[in-house]
Order: C-alpha cells, then sequence, then structure tokens
C-alpha cells in the first residue's frame, strides 16, 4: 500500500518503499556525517535524514533507486521530514515503478480521442496532414504517458496530453472572438504541440526528472526540432506553415525572463502564450485546493505561485 506523504503527522511511524530523488552527505555543526535525501512517490515527496550516516549505508543507493525505509516522521520549520532508523535498497523487478510516480486522474483514453477530433477538425489540409503526421500511434501513445513539468503544473503522467488538449481547447474558444483575425487553425495547432518537446525534455521511467538534453537544450528548441522533422519527412508542407507554427513553439512562455528563446510576434503565438500561461496556472491553483486540508480557509504558502491562496467557496445555489 502506498504511503500517502500529504498526510503525515509529527510522531508518525513509516515503514514503506519510495523513490530516491535527491541524496547529499553533509556535515552537522559537531562535524558528524549524515544524509540529507528528498524521497517520493506518487503523492508526493518528503525530505529525510539518516543521521550519523556511514559510507556502507549511503553508498548503498543511488538517485532513482527505490529503497525500502523505516523511520519516524518530525516536523521541522512547520514541514514534515522523515528521520530514517533504516534503509535499504529494493532489488529490481521487485516492485511497480508505477507506485512511485503520480499520474492524472483524467480519463487519457477520453483525451485521446479529444486530441484526434481536434486534429480532425482542421479546415487547413497541410495543418491537418502536419498534425497526424505528428500524432501517428507510436508518438501519441508516447505522448499520452508524459507528463508537461517536473513541479509546477501537471507534474503527472498523463499531464502532457492533458495540458495540451486543455490550451487547444482554449485556443479554439477564444479564437471565436476574433473571426477572420485570428487563424484559428494555426493557434489550435500551436496548441497541440506547444509543449511536444516535453517527450524529450523529462525522463520519467522511475520519477519525472529532466533529461541530459532536456537540461542543455530544453523543450523550446527541441519541440521547434520535432515539427522541422515530421513536415521534412512529408516533403511538400508550405514553408510558412512550419515557420509560423515553429514561431508558436519557440515564443510560447512569452518573454526571455521565462525562458522563453522568442517574444510572440504574431496575434497566434501571443494568444497562445496567454492559453498556455492560463492553463498552467489554473492547474496549479485547482491542485492546492485538491491537496488542502477540508475546510480549510487559506492553503499554505507557494512559492511557485508566490502566493496564499483563499480556499473558501460561495455555494452556487444561495
Amino acid at each position: 500500500m502506498t504511503q500517502d506523504l500529504n498526510s503525515l503527522t509529527g510522531g508518525e511511524h513509516v515503514d514503506a518503499c519510495f523513490v530516491v530523488h535527491r541524496k547529499e552527505k553533509k556535515l552537522t555543526k559537531a562535524g558528524s556525517a549524515y544524509a540529507d535525501i528528498i524521497l517520493g512517490n506518487k503523492t508526493g515527496t518528503i525530505g529525510a535524514k539518516i543521521w550519523s550516516v556511514t559510507d556502507t549505508i549511503y553508498d548503498c543507493f543511488d538517485v532513482g533507486s527505490i529503497v525500502k525505509v523505516a523511520g519516524v516522521v518530525e516536523v521541522y520549520q512547520q514541514k514534515p521530514q522523515l528521520k530514517i532508523s533504516s534503509l535499504e535498497p529494493v532489488v529490481d523487478g521487485e516492485t511497480d515503478y508505477s507506485d512511485f510516480i503520480p499520474t492524472t486522474g483524467a480519463d487519457t483514453d477520453a483525451l485521446r480521442a479529444e486530441l484526434l477530433e481536434i486534429v480532425g477538425s482542421m479546415k487547413n489540409p497541410q495543418l491537418k496532414r502536419l498534425l497526424r503526421e505528428i500524432f501517428d500511434e507510436r508518438m501519441l501513445a508516447e505522448f499520452a504517458k508524459a507528463p508537461a513539468a517536473k513541479g509546477f503544473h501537471h507534474a503527472y503522467l498523463g499531464g502532457l496530453l492533458e495540458h495540451s488538449v486543455g490550451v487547444a481547447g482554449l485556443c479554439d474558444n477564444i479564437a471565436k472572438l476574433y473571426p477572420g483575425r485570428v487563424n484559428r487553425d494555426l493557434l489550435v495547432a500551436g496548441g497541440l504541440v506547444h509543449d511536444i518537446g516535453k517527450l524529450r525534455e523529462f525522463s520519467y521511467a522511475r520519477m519525472i526528472d529532466y533529461s541530459t538534453v532536456g537540461r542543455l537544450i530544453g523543450h523550446h528548441v527541441l519541440g521547434y526540432e520535432i515539427i522541422n522533422e515530421r513536415a521534412g519527412k512529408l516533403g511538400d508542407i508550405d514553408a510558412e506553415i512550419v515557420l509560423q507554427l515553429g514561431h508558436l513553439i519557440l515564443s510560447h512562455h512569452g518573454s526571455y525572463e521565462n525562458q522563453s528563446p522568442r517574444k510572440p510576434k504574431t496575434i497566434e503565438a501571443l494568444l497562445l502564450h496567454l492559453c498556455d500561461d492560463a492553463d498552467a496556472k489554473i492547474n496549479a491553483f485547482l491542485l492546492i485546493d485538491e491537496k488542502s486540508d477540508a475546510g480549510a480557509e487559506w492553503s499554505a504558502y507557494n512559492k511557485v505561485l508566490e502566493r496564499f491562496i483563499y480556499l473558501k467557496k460561495i455555494d452556487e445555489e444561495a
């Protein structure tokens, strides 16, 4: 049974398996070595310590290892952390890695069908052909499993599909507000593929983390490469379509400060950035709401959003 890391309280005893997200050997003020560890499973992560750690214990596991841990929960700076009394590595093949990676609660089959329906709605035949080439059976299967982020939004298996379909839906609706002034097909296509580079940016076999190419290149450029690879495979897609779709991918974070290689320079690029940002932040708000204690008025401070979230709801029928 998976240990729920969101409901731990001080003094609680823990005996469960976790994946190691981070490990570092440090020294106390007295000069004694200890291990500073981040452990995780599909419910979240928790900091942990092994005090007076020996080299034998510290060297018996690595980042990405599955370990069986026993210990007691302590509260430090108002956060639970685990004081480990015993730790041993779990042999590969003895555990199900799906227990250690959070997964979307959405119906991925329905989302896949919705994505294909959106592709089928394209009036531009070249965009439709390009999207069908991109979302072939293999790519779509991978797309449906991948996360959309490591920590901020949709940071779970299936998150990339959920986020991309959500952004495409927002793009479709906002395009209707500007008939004849916004290229609906281009904008919605951008919604579907803007984060496709995350297929290469993240690794998620045991835990969600950045791949080496993800850290060195990033999903903007990786996504741009994927689009051009698939367009090149078809050979006869209008260069202007590939150019503008590529610009949407490279500019969807909106500013250089947000690691966007380009700022939006078309109306479709601007609207895609706004829809992407909206869907990401909406997801972050909703996850905070879901994980907060029932009846709580305020959430804990969220470092990513840089605010507390007010949780009190107004009865819609009042």
